[in-house]
C-alpha cells in the first residue's frame, strides 16, 4: 500500500489508467482506492468493487476501487493498492514517508538540487536523488544480477569443453551380444530351452540374450 498528496500525483509521475483519468486519485476520499491492472485481475475486481483493509491498530475499514493502471516495464514505486492520505491520517497517527516526489521549478539543476539537500541535511536517513538517479538506483541491482547470470553462462559454454564427449563409456568387461529371433508368439520356455543350448557350447564367461 503506498500513499501520499495523490492530488498532485500526476504532476509528477506519468500514469497510464485503463480504468479511470487523471482525476482518480483527487477523488479517492476515505472511502476509495486504485490499484494495479494485475492486481485487479488476479482478485477478479471491477469498479466499484470493495476490499477490506485491516491497519496496524487492527481497525478494519471497507474501500472501494475507482481507478486501474497499468503497471509500466520495469517495476514501478507504486504497490498494488493505493489510498489517500486523508484515509491514512485517520488510522495512523504517526506515518513515516517511504518517499516524496518533487516537480521542483525549472527542472533538475545543481540550484535545485542543492536548496532540497539544504532542507533535508537534518534527517539522517533522506537522500535526495534526480528522476534519472533513482532510475538508475532502482535498475542496479537487476543489472547485477544479470551480469552475474551472463558470467555464468559464459562459464558454463567454456566448461563444456572439457567434458569427455563419449555416449557409453569404456568397458573392459568380456561381454558376447547375441539377438536370438523365434516364430512369433513362441513361448518362454522355447526361448529359454533354445538359449540354454547355446550356453553349454560357448565357452565363454557373461552371457547377453535379447529375444523378439
Amino acid at each position: 500500500m503506498i500513499v501520499g498528496e495523490l492530488r498532485l500525483l500526476n504532476d509528477g509521475v506519468a500514469m497510464d489508467w485503463t480504468q479511470g483519468d487523471n482525476g482518480v486519485p483527487g477523488r479517492l476520499g476515505d472511502d476509495g482506492f486504485f490499484a494495479s491492472k494485475k492486481y485487479v485481475e488476479d482478485h477478479q475486481l471491477r469498479l466499484g468493487s470493495p476490499i477490506a483493509l485491516e491497519f496496524p491498530s487492527g481497525k478494519k475499514v471497507s474501500v472501494r476501487l475507482k481507478g486501474v493502471w497499468k503497471e509500466p516495464q520495469g517495476g514501478s514505486p507504486f504497490a498494488n493498492v493505493s489510498i489517500s492520505t486523508e484515509l491514512l491520517d485517520k488510522y495512523v497517527p504517526r506515518p513515516q514517508d517511504l518517499m516524496v516526489l518533487i516537480n521542483m521549478p525549472g527542472g533538475v539543476s545543481d540550484a535545485n538540487t542543492a536548496t532540497l539537500k539544504r532542507d533535508v541535511k537534518n534527517f539522517a536517513d533522506a537522500k535526495v536523488q534526480t528522476r534519472d538517479e533513482f532510475k538508475s538506483n532502482f535498475e542496479a541491482p537487476i543489472n547485477k544480477l544479470l551480469n552475474l547470470l551472463y558470467a555464468l553462462l559464459a562459464l558454463s559454454v567454456f566448461a563444456m569443453r572439457l567434458v569427455p564427449r563419449q555416449f557409453f563409456p569404456p568397458s573392459d568387461r568380456p561381454e558376447l551380444l547375441v539377438n536370438l529371433t523365434l516364430p512369433q508368439s513362441a513361448a518362454i520356455y522355447a526361448t529359454e530351452r533354445s538359449s540354454a543350448g547355446r550356453r553349454r557350447n560357448t565357452p565363454i564367461g557373461a552371457y547377453s540374450f535379447r529375444t523378439r
